[in-house]
C-alpha cells in the first residue's frame, strides 16, 4: 500500500474511505 502517494486533493477522500472501512470492521467484530 503506497500510503503517501495520494495527491493532496484526494487525501480527505482517502481518509473518509479508511474511516468507513474501520467502522465496518469494528461493527463486524462487535457483532461477532
Amino acid at each position: 500500500m503506497q500510503r503517501w502517494k495520494y495527491p493532496p486533493d484526494k487525501s480527505a477522500e482517502a481518509i473518509e474511505l479508511v474511516m468507513k472501512q474501520a467502522e465496518t470492521l469494528s461493527n463486524a467484530w462487535t457483532s461477532a
